[in-house]
C-alpha cells in the first residue's frame, strides 16, 4: 500500500538500497545491498518536494492534524522538536521568499532544501508539518434580493481524510451582515 510505498521511498532517500535475494555463485541467497543515489544532496533537494508530497509513512484512513509551516506563527513553529530559535529566524525569513506554487511551498520541504534544516530534525518532524491547510474557517450570508431576513453562519470544515465534512457550526445570525445588503 502506499505506507509501504513511503517506506520504500525512505529507505531509498536516507541511506541504503536493499535489493530482492538472489542466489549468489555459490548457489547461496545473497541480499545485494547499494548505496541510495539520494544520498547526494544535490539530487535529494531535486526529488525532496514530491517524495513528501506523495508518500506517507501511515496506513491509517485519516492522519493526524500537521501544523501548516507556511502559515504558523512563529511562536508555533518554535515548539515542534528539535526546532532551536535560528531555525525559527531563518525559516520564517525562508517562507516569505518561495513561490506558493512551487512543490516545497504545498509540502514544506523547503525547510530542507532552502532554509537550512538538519535532514535529521526534518525527518523528525515530517509527521507534525504540513504545507497545505486542510481546515477551513468560512462565513456565509443568505438573503433574498427581494426583502426578508438575512441569515449569516460559520463553519470550520476539515478536509484531512479526504472526506469534507463540518466539524464545527453556529448561527452569526444575530451579527448581522456587516454590510449593506443588496436589494432589488
Amino acid at each position: 500500500g502506499l505506507a509501504a510505498s513511503a517506506a520504500v521511498f525512505a529507505v531509498i532517500a536516507w541511506g541504503i538500497i536493499r535489493l530482492p535475494a538472489q542466489a549468489g555463485p555459490n548457489g547461496q541467497m545473497v541480499t545485494p545491498v547499494v548505496a541510495s543515489p539520494l544520498n547526494n544532496v544535490d539530487t535529494l533537494k531535486g526529488v525532496a518536494q514530491a517524495m513528501v508530497d506523495m508518500c506517507t509513512a501511515s496506513d491509517d484512513y485519516e492522519l493526524v492534524p500537521r501544523i501548516n509551516v507556511n502559515t504558523c506563527s512563529p511562536t508555533l513553529f518554535a515548539v515542534l522538536p528539535g526546532v532551536t530559535p535560528d531555525l525559527v529566524s531563518s525559516s520564517v525569513a525562508t517562507r516569505s521568499t518561495l513561490d506558493p506554487a512551487s512543490p516545497e511551498y504545498r509540502t514544506g520541504a523547503w525547510l530542507y532544501t532552502q532554509a537550512g534544516m538538519n535532514i535529521e530534525i526534518f525527518k523528525n518532524l515530517e509527521a507534525y508539518i504540513t504545507g497545505t491547510t486542510m481546515t477551513y474557517r468560512i462565513q456565509s450570508l443568505g438573503y433574498f434580493a427581494k426583502g426578508g431576513p438575512v441569515a449569516r453562519v460559520e463553519a470550520v470544515i476539515d478536509i484531512i481524510d479526504g472526506h469534507p465534512r463540518i466539524v464545527y457550526f453556529r448561527d452569526l445570525s444575530e451579527l448581522g451582515a456587516g454590510f449593506t445588503v443588496p436589494r432589488e
